[in-house]
């Protein structure tokens, strides 16, 4: 038995471990195996370069052998490399492996070779042991190791008791300040961004640094499993405290899968209102109203169909979001409509007031003639020329920027002056 003079985490698991594990980078036994955490073949190498480039002490015993590890200098063009050595054996490893790695990421792998392989525990020492039919690492418990050992739920979700939703591989935590998502117990992801749940994902894709593949594939699959999986509890959390939060900024958009039936549920008979559009309808708030992130709202209505209402919306016209007139624009517009009528045929077709494309004041689809908020910011005349361009294309038939829609125009309004004036062209 050896005296430490500093305290260890002591990482241990059943099964000796095989000296190939630390000399061959891409060999893993693990890959293909969907319980286990390991992929690669390279976590534990990078973990081992990291610790001896941190200056963080370690010893490895497989069984009552003692694994030694220490470096060598070998000059590659003109600069000097640390080779890892195993047991006086000379890799092909050097220290400089893993440079964007942080120390935490090596106790990240050790612990994720002690899980896999079974039995893992992990205490701290201050004295070392080799155990027979054990693999045991020992690791100078620094200041940045300290950290990960106080605050192991920031790292890792095995100890976490908060738990409010599980499946067997997945697993659902009461959220905070940031968002944090884990991959089969390790976190792989941290967002500096509120968040109503923590996740643990198992097939949440990774790459070779155990983080997130990427935002787009780790959101993508975040959204299906919220879709399918999500209880009521998760979904009340959702509806009532999505504002700022890391859920209420999802694409729901994204995937093919469909929302369970608890969605439907919660919502209770509800209407909708879509948030950006929310001021509105002030008026129509009530204890029966929901106001939610457009995008979830919209496909909460493209999957339950009838049995979604939403204030101010219509998949009629290619998903247009319809607002609700003030008093003013009501007056203007029947100005407008009125100031016209005598010219163009106005009046058969409906007037709508919708939040258009930044740039547009005006559209034409259908029966109806869609006219942005804009268009009654400019006044009395930009209005009047709207209604006069969007009733064109739809009496038309014409698009805009076309040759028949300018054709028609000429013909329309040379006739206008033609019969004023009696004279003809």
């Amino acid at each position: 038995m050896t005296e430490l003079k500093n305290v260890y985490i002591k990482i241990s698991n059943k099964k000796e471990i095989d000296i190939n594990a630390f000399r061959l980078l891409g060999a893993s036994t693990k890959r293909g195996d969907k319980t286990k955490i390991g992929y690669f073949g390279s976590g534990l190498k990078y973990a081992i370069a990291v610790l001896i480039r941190d200056k963080v002490k370690l010893k490895v015993y497989s069984g009552s052998d003692e694994i030694k590890i220490n470096t060598v200098k070998k000059k590659f063009g003109d600069k000097n490399f640390d080779v890892i050595k195993f047991n006086n054996q000379l890799s092909s490893l050097t220290t400089d492996m893993g440079v964007d790695w942080k120390t935490w990421f090596a106790i990240r792998e050790i612990y994720c070779n002690a899980l896999d392989e079974g039995s893992c525990k992990v205490d701290v020492a201050n004295k070392m042991k080799a155990e027979k039919g054990n693999t045991i690492f020992f690791i100078e418990m620094n200041d940045k190791i300290k950290d990960v050992f106080k605050n192991w739920n920031n790292y890792f979700s095995d100890k976490r008791t908060d738990i409010i939703y599980e499946d067997g591989k997945n697993k659902v935590f009461i959220g905070g300040e940031k968002f944090v998502m884990y991959r089969k117990g390790i976190k792989v992801c941290e967002k500096p961004v509120e968040s109503l749940f923590h996740y643990d994902l198992d097939e949440m894709e990774i790459n070779e640094s155990r983080t997130v593949k990427s935002d787009f594939d780790m959101n993508w699959r975040l959204v299906g499993f919220l879709k399918t999986s999500a209880n009521k509890e998760m979904i009340i959390e959702i509806y009532d405290k999505f504002k700022k939060k890391y859920e209420g900024g999802l694409a729901w958009e994204y995937g093919s899968s469909q929302f369970n039936k608890n969605w439907l549920d919660v919502l209770g008979g509800r209407m909708i209102i879509m948030e950006d559009t929310a001021g509105y309808f002030r008026n129509e708030m009530s204890d029966r109203t929901i106001v939610l992130p457009n995008r979830l709202a919209k496909e909460l209505k493209k999957c339950f169909r009838e049995k979604v209402k939403i204030y101010g919306y219509s998949d009629r016209y290619g998903e247009k979001k319809i607002l609700k007139m003030n008093e003013a624009q009501k007056t203007v517009l029947d100005f407008c409509l009125d100031f016209l009528k005598d010219e163009i045929d106005i009046n058969k077709y409906k007037v709508v007031l919708a939040d258009l494309d930044s740039g547009t004041l005006g559209e034409a689809v259908l029966d109806t003639i869609f006219i942005s908020p804009r268009s009654f910011d400019l006044g009395k005349k930009q209005v009047a020329a709207t209604l006069i361009e969007e009733y064109s294309h739809l009496d038309s038939k014409a698009g805009d920027k076309t040759r028949n829609f300018q054709s028609y125009l000429i013909k329309k309004y040379i006739g206008v002056i033609e019969t004023r004036k009696g004279i003809y062209l």
